[in-house]
């Protein structure tokens, strides 16, 4: 069998991570030599590491150099878009997520349902063959694999904060660490210049959603803590939020905590209820079977632009805070799991989902496909120098900048150039070796093949490395 290699870049470990470790598992089992980690970690190797197969998290427009630096050292290009479950259609439809030249370098665009991927192929027929209708791991990892996996940790959470409601808040358009303006503008930024004008309408209007819903939310939280003292309340910050204003009323309020550690998917288990507005958690919730409570205040109209469809068609809605406490006051005093209704039907469009084999599968047949002959070995693979330095260079500016007095002399470019290298890092924390044994061990036992047949290990710093150890099967 020839050699296959499988490259999993991760820029927000902790969202990613889970759903990845199962489609490493799966592919590992089937003969390939995979390497997930950190995305800044493994683009730094590029060009030096065996010529595989590299799943990247999307191909927009702003992204064509990194895709271009990945296509001229002969690896193939597979996009699964991590933002592609509760985007608007419009988006696939725009230059938003891609664009004809990062398209030109892509092998294959691989879709979580029968929405995201007809409104590609109407939006770009002359692309329509590269698109792939595959359902995500993640998905699958929701709904087969994530108890397991996380039973400890849930325990851990209920020991720690007994009763609780979740809050994975999803305000980061409005509470960026880069700055109020940077989310949306970031948005503006991956478009491109080809942004047509009803997207540009519909960035502004999400923004400004979330800048009023923010505000009311943030107000509200405290009166929900007083008025359910013998309940917890667990803040998990969205990756891009600062996270002091949660900390204030962390501060403020008892039963008020704020937490940024491993996955969301084991928080959402052990809680009685999510609270969300507008997040992806709110499907992972759904298919989790935990209630999904999302409070929506009323805003002006022309506001409307921005609705999404499925968070609202899984969750339990309130448009005031005496129908929202009502909400949480059931969640809390029943066992009860109270579902939506008509939610699976709006789901299934927007997640493929097929009895006769699994995404990670299917996943796995299309980069068998297009997997190109290796003429690089392992043996040679390095950091790039220019990247050696860049980072040094990235390392002194963010230790200048927790100095006062270096702080005071830097010029701004700078020192937002060392706050965007803080941000970085951050995304990249998580990388859970034991994670991602845990979800191994469970896939090698869900398919009966022989315990410890699927080998992990750290790689370099920031990557793991799966392998079959073929003398077992």
């Amino acid at each position: 069998m020839r050699d296959k290699f499988l490259y999993i870049p991760m820029e927000l470990v902790v969202r990613e991570l889970d759903g990845k470790a199962l489609l490493a598992a799966v592919c590992a089992s089937r003969g390939w030599n995979v390497f997930v980690g950190q995305k800044r970690a493994l683009m730094a190797r590029c060009k030096s590491l065996p010529q595989g197969v590299f799943l990247v998290k999307s191909a927009t427009p702003n992204e064509f150099n990194q895709l271009k630096l990945i296509f001229d050292a002969g690896h193939r290009i597979c996009v699964l878009d991590e933002e592609g479950l509760v985007d608007q259609v419009s988006s696939f439809e725009s230059q938003l997520r891609y664009n004809s030249d990062t398209l030109s370098i892509v092998d294959k665009m691989l879709f979580w349902g029968e929405m995201q991927c007809n409104a590609f192929s109407k939006a770009l027929p002359e692309f329509e063959s590269k698109a792939v209708l595959t359902g995500s791991p993640r998905s699958d990892f929701w709904v087969d694999y994530a108890r397991a996996v996380y039973g400890k940790a849930i325990k851990d959470h209920q020991r720690d904060f007994g009763d609780y409601i979740f809050v994975p808040s999803s305000f980061g358009g409005a509470a960026h660490r880069m700055g109020t303006e940077y989310g949306v503008g970031l948005t503006f930024e991956m478009a491109g210049k080809g942004i047509s004008s009803h997207m540009t309408r519909l960035l502004q209007a999400q923004g400004e959603l979330l800048r009023i819903t923010f505000n009311e939310y943030y107000q509200f939280l405290p009166e929900l803590a007083q008025q359910f003292p013998e309940t917890s309340f667990v803040v998990r910050p969205h990756p891009s939020e600062t996270h002091e204003m949660w900390k204030r009323l962390e501060q403020a309020h008892a039963n008020i905590h704020v937490v940024y550690n491993g996955s969301v998917t084991s928080w959402i288990l052990g809680s009685r209820a999510m609270l969300h507005f507008r997040s992806t958690t709110s499907v992972e919730g759904y298919l989790l079977g935990v209630p999904v409570l999302t409070y929506e205040p009323r805003v002006p109209e022309y506001l409307d632009i921005a609705d999404l469809e499925l968070p609202a068609a899984v969750s339990l809605r309130a448009e005031n805070r005496r129908e929202f406490t009502t909400l949480v006051l059931e969640a809390i005093s029943t066992q009860e799991y109270r579902k939506k209704e008509g939610a699976d039907e709006v789901l299934k469009p927007w997640i493929y989902s097929d009895c006769n084999g699994s995404a990670s599968t299917r996943i796995e047949k299309v980069f068998s496909a297009i997997a190109p002959e290796p003429t690089r070995g392992l043996e040679g693979c390095k950091i790039e120098f220019k990247e050696r330095i860049k980072r040094f260079l990235n390392g002194m500016l963010l230790l200048m900048n927790e100095h006062q007095v270096f702080r005071r002399v830097m010029p701004m470019s700078l020192r937002y150039r060392a706050i965007a290298e803080d941000y970085g890092r951050h995304k990249e924390m998580g990388l859970d070796i034991s994670l991602v044994n845990r979800t191994v061990d469970e896939y090698v036992a869900g398919e009966g093949l022989p315990k410890g047949c699927v080998k992990t290990e750290l790689f370099c710093e920031g990557v793991l490395r799966l392998e079959c150890d073929e003398r077992l099967l």
